[in-house]
């Protein structure tokens, strides 16, 4: 820590104000990127409910006024077996 201090003083010295905003804000930047991609990849690993587990739930689906097709012709849904 003590040596980057010491680095930065020497390197960062001269520099011109602009010059290190700019470096903070692109800093500030990408670690906020990674720490967000890291936060979504985690709520996706520790998710409570299991979505394939929700798949077998019956779920309303909107009804069309009239059918183009005659329902004896429309496809069938559902499970063949």
């Amino acid at each position: 820590i003590v040596a980057g201090f010491f680095l930065g003083w020497k390197v960062a010295g001269p520099a011109p104000t602009e010059m290190l905003t700019l470096v903070w804000d692109l800093a500030a930047i990408i670690f906020l990127f990674l720490w967000t991609f890291g936060m979504l990849a985690e709520l996706q690993r520790s998710e409570l409910i299991d979505l394939q587990r929700l798949l077998h739930l019956p779920v309303a689906l909107p009804q069309r006024s009239r059918s183009t097709t005659p329902s004896s012709q429309a496809p069938q849904r559902g499970c063949s077996s």
